[in-house]
């Protein structure tokens, strides 16, 4: 029997599979160096073809893949006291998953002073794992989530938030765009290529929202650097993101988040 150990891998062309050789995996789960190349199809396809085909015993080992959590406050958080020793607890579970992290930070309302919720981006195996991520995470056991979005992410950008070269001196958004109930899913993200400059520049956060069980596509996520509210609404209203045909668009302001 042949065997084809695959692994999800991020790159700047988005979310791919990479077959490669048991002695060939790199030390991180889920990323390896392979001369093999690259193809970006359907992961799910790709699984049952290849489990169907009788020549083959394949392997789905160690799949590392981006995941989106938008955790909304529930109504008494933003009026809570700040807790120095749940933020530690926080801060310390947040540190387990540091290496596999894209982006995080809170929400706020436009005082930017009320807490409003909570933004993660990490890598993770699997649904189960992100499940368990959200479930155990101590403001959320500490009830000050009334609500969490979860979906699969795939980063269009091919970096992380801390790599962003934007100074800090200027407002961040957070922009999650869903196509509304009872319509059909939004169109496929504009690529980053064809991004207008101006909205290029000052994307920190950029990818394609996929349903968590399913893959559909589901929605675009951005986070973006702007001198005012007003800027975003004209990036926005003139087209240059593509969420035209999204029938919902929440914007939040948001800051990088990390230890204090």
């Amino acid at each position: 029997m042949h065997s084809v150990w695959l692994a999800q891998v991020k790159s700047r062309k988005g979310i791919g599979l990479r077959s490669f050789d048991l002695d060939e995996r790199d030390g991180r789960p889920g990323f390896v160096r392979s001369r093999a190349g690259m193809s970006f199809v359907n992961i799910a396809k790709v699984r049952a073809a290849l489990r169907r085909a009788s020549r083959l015993k394949v392997h789905v080992s160690s799949i590392v893949m981006d995941f989106l959590v938008y955790s909304r406050g529930a109504p008494v958080a933003g009026d809570s006291e700040d807790d120095p020793e749940l933020d530690e607890q926080h801060w310390s579970y947040m540190d387990g998953f540091a290496d596999g992290m894209t982006a995080r930070g809170p929400t706020f309302g436009t005082d930017r002073q009320t807490w409003t919720g909570s933004l993660h981006v990490v890598d993770l195996p699997g649904p189960k794992a992100v499940r368990e991520f959200v479930a155990r995470e101590p403001y959320n056991q500490a009830g000050l989530f009334e609500e969490h979005f979860i979906w699969r992410f795939a980063d269009l950008l091919g970096r992380t938030m801390w790599q962003f070269a934007g100074a800090a001196d200027e407002p961040r958004f957070l922009v999650l765009a869903q196509a509304a109930e009872g319509r059909p899913k939004g169109p496929r993200p504009v690529p980053v290529a064809d991004l207008a400059p101006q909205l290029r520049e000052r994307l920190i956060v950029y990818g394609a929202l996929q349903d968590l069980d399913d893959e559909e596509l589901a929605g675009v996520a951005l986070a973006v650097q702007v001198p005012t509210r007003e800027a975003l609404d004209a990036l926005l209203a003139d087209g240059l993101a593509g969420l035209a045909d999204y029938g919902d668009v929440g914007i939040h302001d948001w800051e990088f988040g990390g230890r204090r």
